[in-house]
Formats: C-alpha cells, sequence, structure tokens
C-alpha cells in the first residue's frame, strides 16, 4: 500500500491578489479526498482573482489581513479517561488499567473562535488502529465553550489524545 502525505497548506496574505492558475492541496496523490490540505486567501482587494481550488471544498477567500489573529483561538484537551488535564498542556496520554470500562469520554475547550468550530478527536494507541471522532464546538454564544466526546479506548495500551480544527 502507497502510503503518500497530507496535502499541506497554502495561505495567501496582500492587500491586492489577482491572477489565474490552480492551487492544488490534494492529499494522498490526488486521489479520494484523502488528506486534503486547506487553503487560505486574505486580501483588501480580491476582485482580480481567479484561480482554481484543488479540492474546491476547502478553499476560502476573506478578507483577514492578521497573521495571527488576536486572541489567538485555542483547543485544549481538558479531560480525558476521567482525569483533568490543565489548559495549554498539549496533547494527553490515557492508560486505562486492565478492568477498567474503555467507554469513557474527552471533554474538549475552544475558546476566542466566535464560531462553531468542526474538530477532530484522535485517539492513537501504542498498538492498534487510530481512531478519529468528528464533532462540533459551538464557539459563537459561549466563550469557552466545551464539548464532552463519547470515546472508547483500548485497555491496558497507551493512547495519545490528540485534537485539531478541521
Amino acid at each position: 500500500m502507497l502510503n503518500t502525505g497530507s496535502g499541506g497548506a497554502v495561505r495567501m496574505i496582500a492587500p491586492v491578489i489577482t491572477g489565474t492558475g490552480s492551487i492544488d492541496v490534494r492529499g494522498n496523490g490526488g486521489s479520494n479526498n484523502n488528506g486534503d490540505g486547506r487553503t487560505r486567501i486574505d486580501a483588501i482587494d480580491r476582485i482580480g482573482i481567479g484561480f482554481s481550488f484543488f479540492p474546491n471544498t476547502t478553499a476560502s477567500v476573506g478578507g483577514l489581513m492578521a497573521v495571527f489573529p488576536d486572541p489567538l483561538p485555542r483547543l485544549d484537551i481538558v479531560e480525558a479517561g476521567g482525569k483533568v488535564i490543565p489548559v495549554d498542556s498539549g496533547p494527553a496520554q490515557v492508560l486505562l488499567p486492565s478492568g477498567s470500562s474503555p467507554n469513557q469520554t474527552v471533554k474538549v475547550r475552544a475558546k476566542d473562535f466566535g464560531q462553531r468550530v468542526p474538530i477532530r478527536l484522535v485517539l492513537t494507541p501504542d498498538s492498534g488502529p487510530a481512531q478519529n471522532y468528528d464533532v462540533q464546538i459551538d464557539n459563537s454564544v459561549t466563550n469557552p465553550a466545551e464539548t464532552a466526546i463519547n470515546v472508547t479506548f483500548p485497555v491496558n495500551v497507551l493512547t495519545h489524545v490528540r485534537v485539531w480544527t478541521r
């Protein structure tokens, strides 16, 4: 089986962006939309943009001229497998002892997004396949906002827990 990388990301920021051509961020060699990247173009004057985006579902055009918005939005895992995790701790690791229930929750906190945030939670055990959970956090009304995701951990296997926006 041939495994290729993700499509990566392209972001253009300039007062004026014009031109034609294509921007291709398809992952996995351009097949099956596996690992597609993202394209974002931000400009004050966008009227001359004539690009084709591949895949077009992962492209957006707007006027956000800030490279790092203030405040910077963030996601945090704040609880996993019954253990509270301090904000800004990074990825979590869970090791459920033998006899534990594999059915657990992971709580994720979104701050300063100002909108519904599509996220992907990934459990990667040291042995066995990774598990993906795609959910949304509504950060448009409550800031910070949290969601609890029902997951299944392997028992007696160290599992890495990570989250990012989709």
